[in-house]
């Protein structure tokens, strides 16, 4: 609102009044779900192409209190093309034109029915020749544009839309009748327009330019208001119950409770995000005695905001009415938008503003954001605050400003805080706006330092992890570092910036009473990065030995620091790194004589990796060299040196497809042939071992023997002889043949043995070594393949095929099955005996299948045509689970009896035909045909 109206609210037909004589008002806000009927009258919904046209016939409307509605069915969003048909539609929502208000006013007592529009609802374009013909002013322009008759002219510019008006205001085809909303409401009667209330911020009073003529300079205030969604006044709906923000759709505006006519001008209003939020949780100082909780509340009120260059800072003329404005921060450069236009602006710079009103000696309100960020290649932390209040009893250094870094904010986290010094109300200059004695410019280092003095402190009994650590060292008068629990700057999740009412302490100058402040802080930012370089190796030899064997041994070493060109400072490595391999294959049938012509391959393998880390594993910010100050003796240190090395160490031998080749003189297949069989086995064993596991053990082991015989057996065709069968039409007698022994049959047996064991440790007080913790996890399987395959052509037409898998589970007892325990010798006990019993059955599946070749191609009439039908049977069976029976101890040899699940049985049968033709064959049959195929090329 304007403080005074002269030359300011003229609209070119009412004349201004003097602002001094309004009482002011009420300005409302809604947000939510407000109702779309604007003229309430019964779930009648107003559209205006809806509204009959001249060509329509009547009886398409209904009369109502507001007017009149149409009866039809909204159908396109778009007016009526006839001709007539848009000065017909576009009257507004009471469906009337002016003449006819003035037939339906002329009915209702007062002068209405004589205005030339009673309803009031006549469209202005603010560019209308008539305003530039009467030298009209701005508001005048403005005052008809938001009506809705006549806004839609034909063949116009000078229109507000092209499409009808509706109740439907968001257009989502459904007219919202209800009203459930959260209610802003601002009092702007003259004596509460102060910062501070009605969620007043900031005010500005700049001079105007003054009316030609006048002697004196006017002056207007603007008014910054700020606010919170979650501040609300009032709840409509809902019965009165918070109805969350998630699905908000409308806003309203109006005004209630003037008296007299007033103009308000809104410039940008917007919805405003903040990654900042209120810590809703206690806060206090570390020296409060008796901790969080004595008081019923911390502060009467704590608001976060942000104040900006644009919005906040010094207006050519304007005044600060005793207030401070912004500027930027000292060595802040204002960063310039560069657009399309030839004009550069300079972007916006800003500072989060955090409000609290009566703060409680001993408590803190603060700010948080949660983030996710590797900080342990940067040097510093800083930051530019500002500090004022306009409560006469809080002094500079009566309270405190903190940021906390960390993984939380209440258990563990890096603390620095500082005295705040006050900048005077009316404060212009950027030195004294931003004094240097509040800007925060600390080294990551002394926060990694006072938490080693803090550990080396635990290690004597001196703190601990659960009390917050006051360290000071090094740091200036008046400033100082807290440490809770064990923060990490390698993966920081959030950031805290507040302010503190230092309880009151024996001997120090305090007042106890309750603060007012208003805090800035801008560039929070990190300084400078650890650029360390590194440095690292690859190596390789191959050594080959004729046809004896091939040796391969790679090694690497990648050193702290090193790192890509490409790669940022936060990619580069932070250990040390070093790889060893060893593979070699070899022909171990070279050592046997060459008469025995067998094949033994056999592939060795062996490999070790060592990280030796820069910084503490179990303290990930600070360096190993600086965290083993904690341990207490020599020995200890060299043993935690030891323990937080990352090692994993694997080797194998193979054998794979060990086999007797056949000599030349070998002209005949036998079944009994050593030549038949092939042996296959492979054992591997990895381990592995850092600061949290004590052992990580696995062994692997996998066994196959393979049994293979196929031959080409004879095939006998006792009719090929006689020359009464020579007929074409008697093929199929002579060709009669058959094979009494099998082409191939196959046999293959798979183990496949897994065993891992894993022992965690941890740290149970700082300053000791890690110690294993809880028993052990073990994980064992042993799986035994029994795959049978049988092919037989009995005749050359008719094939047998047989395929069967058997799969089985060696069992064992739970636990440990390596060392010389009762368990492990136990188990092994019972897996020898499992393992020669054949193991359990847990899946068998077995299929048969006869293919027949049907005898087309003995008749010459249908030798063009070929078929073949298959028939096949499949059988499977599984066994149920041995969840309710398995032995809790393997040494009782007793099984649980409880058993309620069974086997599951299936089985299937299909039959399959598949033919061809060979039409070729077929055009040969005919002479004609026969002759173009077969003809010869010219030469």
């Amino acid at each position: 609102p304007n403080n005074t109206t002269k030359g300011q609210i003229n609209d070119s037909q009412n004349q201004p009044t003097q602002a001094s004589a309004n009482p002011g008002g009420r300005f409302i806000l809604n947000l939510g779900n407000v109702s779309e009927d604007v003229l309430q009258d019964s779930n009648q919904h107003e559209f205006e192409n809806g509204l009959p046209t001249p060509a329509d016939p009547p009886g398409t409307t209904n009369n109502t209190v507001w007017g009149r509605v149409t009866t039809q069915q909204f159908l396109t969003d778009a007016f009526n093309a006839a001709a007539g048909a848009r000065a017909a539609q576009d009257v507004g929502l009471d469906g009337n034109d002016d003449a006819a208000e003035r037939a339906y006013f002329s009915t209702v007592p007062g002068p209405f029915g004589t205005l030339a529009d009673p309803s009031g609802d006549d469209f202005r374009h603010h560019l209308d020749p008539v305003f530039d013909q009467n030298n009209t002013q701005l508001l005048g322009r403005y005052k008809d544009y938001d009506n809705y008759e006549g806004n839609s002219p034909e063949g116009s510019q000078l229109s507000s839309t092209a499409y009808p008006d509706k109740e439907d205001l968001n257009r989502d085809n459904v007219v919202q009748d209800a009203e459930q909303y959260y209610e802003y409401a601002m009092d702007l009667r003259p004596g509460n327009l102060t910062i501070g209330q009605n969620y007043i911020i900031d005010k500005v009073v700049a001079p105007i330019n003054p009316v030609t003529g006048a002697t004196t300079t006017e002056e207007v205030t603007w008014y910054q208001f700020r606010i919170p969604v979650r501040e609300y006044t009032g709840i409509q709906g809902n019965s009165g119950q918070p109805f969350g923000f998630k699905n908000i759709r409308f806003m309203r505006l109006y005004l209630t409770g003037w008296q007299q006519p007033v103009v308000l001008r809104l410039v940008q209003p917007q919805f405003v995000a903040n990654q900042w939020r209120r810590y809703l949780s206690r806060l206090s100082d570390p020296n409060l005695v008796g901790g969080v909780g004595q008081q019923v509340t911390d502060a009467d009120a704590f608001n976060i905001s942000t104040v900006s260059v644009e919005e906040n800072g010094l207006s050519n003329g304007a005044s600060t009415n005793g207030s401070i404005p912004y500027v930027q921060p000292p060595g802040i450069i204002r960063d310039v938008e560069y657009g399309s236009t030839s004009v550069s602006r300079q972007q916006n710079e800003q500072s989060l503003r955090l409000c609290v009103e009566n703060l409680r000696d001993g408590y803190a309100k603060a700010a948080y954001k949660n983030i996710t960020i590797n900080l342990l290649r940067y040097k510093r932390l800083r930051m530019y605050l500002h500090a004022d209040s306009q409560d006469p009893n809080t002094n500079s250094g009566d309270v405190r400003a903190f940021i906390r870094i960390g993984t939380d904010y209440s258990q563990n986290y890096y603390e620095y805080s500082l005295p705040l010094a006050l900048t005077k109300a009316g404060e212009t200059s950027q030195d004294l706006v931003w004094r240097a004695e509040n800007s925060i410019d600390v080294a990551f280092q002394d926060f990694i330092d006072a938490k080693s003095r803090r550990n080396i402190a635990i290690a004597r009994g001196l703190a601990s992890l659960t009390v917050p650590y006051v360290d000071s060292v090094g740091l200036a008068r008046g400033k100082r570092i807290i440490i809770l629990g064990n923060p990490d700057f390698s993966a920081v999740q959030g950031c805290m910036i507040g302010m503190l009412n230092p309880a009151a302490t024996e001997g120090a100058r305090d007042d106890r009473r309750p603060k007012t402040l208003c805090l800035w802080a801008d560039e929070f930012r990190v300084f400078d990065f650890d650029n360390q370089g590194g440095w690292a190796a690859n190596a390789r030899l191959n050594v080959k030995l004729a046809d004896l064997a091939n040796i391969t041994a790679t090694g690497s070493f990648v050193g702290v620091g090193f790192g890509g060109l490409q790669d940022k400072a936060q990619a580069r490595s932070t250990s040390d790194v070093l790889r060893g391999d060893l593979n070699a294959t070899i022909a171990a049938d070279k050592f046997l004589p060459p008469a025995l012509h067998l094949k033994v391959p056999v592939l060795v393998q062996g490999s070790i990796q060592t990280s030796t880390p820069q910084y503490d594993p179990l303290d990930p910010d600070t360096k190993l060299t600086q965290s083993l100050q904690k341990f207490q003796t020599d020995e200890a240190r060299a043993e935690y040196k030891k323990l937080v090395v990352d090692r994993t160490t694997s080797r194998s031998i193979s054998l794979l497809n060990v086999r007797k080749e056949r000599t030349p003189a070998q002209t005949k297949v036998h079944p009994w042939d050593i030549e038949n069989v092939a042996v296959s086995y492979a054992i591997t064993e990895r381990n592995h071992t850092d600061v949290n596991t004590q052992r990580d053990y696995s062994r692997s082991f996998t066994a196959a023997l393979a049994y293979v015989y196929q031959t080409t057996p004879r095939s006998f065709t006792p009719l090929s002889t006689l020359k009464a069968l020579d007929n074409p039409y008697l093929k199929i007698f002579k060709d009669i043949n058959f094979s009494p022994l099998p082409t191939r049959f196959s046999f293959r047996l798979d183990l496949d043995r897994r065993y891992n064991e894993r022992f965690l440790q941890r740290v149970l007080e700082p300053g000791t070594l890690p110690v294993s913790v809880g028993p052990g996890v073990f994980y064992k399987s042993f799986y035994i393949n029994r795959v049978y395959d049988l092919r037989w052509d009995i005749t050359k037409a008719l094939a047998l095929d047989y395929t069967a898998n058997n799969r089985g589970v060696v069992d064992e007892g739970a636990g440990a099955s390596i060392g010389e325990t009762d368990i492990a010798r136990a188990n092994r006990t019972l897996l020898r005996q499992n393992l020669l019993s054949g193991g359990r059955t847990t899946n068998f599946d077995q299929t048969i299948a006869v293919t027949y070749r049907l005898p087309l191609d003995k008749f010459p009439l249908t030798d063009w045509l070929s078929a073949n039908v298959r028939y096949s049977v499949n059988y499977s069976w599984q066994a149920a689970s041995t969840a309710l029976r398995v032995r809790a101890n393997p040494l009782d040899g007793n099984d649980s009896t409880t058993t309620t699940l069974g086997n599951t049985v299936q089985n299937n049968a299909q039959t399959s035909i598949d033919g061809k033709i060979d039409l070729v064959k077929l055009y040969n049959k005919v002479k004609f045909l026969n002759i173009i195929n077969n003809a010869q090329p010219k030469p």
